[in-house]
């Protein structure tokens, strides 16, 4: 990625000025550092975006069946704090992980593969450049690689996705500075393409 100091108007502003410098230097050498980087080596008691919980409830539709996976959370970490005050008890949004070897067999057995050759699509999707599917590679509690599926959505009360994070293994990894703002990046690029190139009346 060419990156000029100009991107350091655009990151967060409550890091330290040695931290803004590490994210800026992590940045600058995307896509060829998606490892262990991503993740962070602490944990809050507060649950974040961008967390990665065991056993949350996946509803798949049409079969209108119910697993319980792991997940990324991709609501906003204000938005599901139990610290607010709320007249409605706050949801919380997530996301289902899959392992890239099982997806990698669920495309193999599809008859429907079009486009490039599957190893591309895969090199893809390491680099993040799937709008679709954030990457999560091994490191912290992640013993596989992983894909997080945006385009298939769950939630359930924040209350919930809370207590399940502080039980058992709960929490399995937290993302880093560096981490987080690849999320944001890929949730922007995903939900909030403003030159979808449609004219609306």
């Amino acid at each position: 990625m060419n990156l000029g100091d100009d991107i350091k108007a655009f990151l967060p502003k409550y890091l330290s000025e040695e931290r803004v410098e590490d994210l800026f230097r992590e940045l600058k050498q995307f896509p060829g550092n998606i490892d262990g980087r991503l993740y962070s080596s602490t944990q809050t008691e507060e649950l974040l975006q961008g967390d990665v919980i065991d056993q949350l409830p996946i509803v798949l539709l049409p079969e209108e069946r119910i697993e319980l996976r792991s997940s990324l959370i991709v609501s906003n970490t204000c938005d599901i704090s139990t610290e607010n005050r709320r007249y409605v008890p706050a949801g919380a949004v997530y996301a289902p992980i899959i392992r890239l070897d099982k997806w990698k067999t669920l495309i193999e057995n599809s008859r429907h593969i079009e486009g490039k050759p599957l190893t591309d699509y895969l090199r893809s999707i390491r680099e993040q450049r799937v709008s679709s599917i954030f990457y999560l590679p091994t490191g912290q509690g992640i013993e596989h690689e992983s894909l997080v599926l945006l385009d298939h959505l769950c939630n359930c009360s924040a209350n919930h996705v809370v207590r399940k994070a502080k039980e058992g293994k709960g929490r399995i990894a937290s993302l880093s500075n560096y981490g987080f703002y690849l999320l944001l990046f890929k949730l922007s690029m995903h939900f909030c393409r403003i030159q979808e190139g449609t004219q609306r009346s």
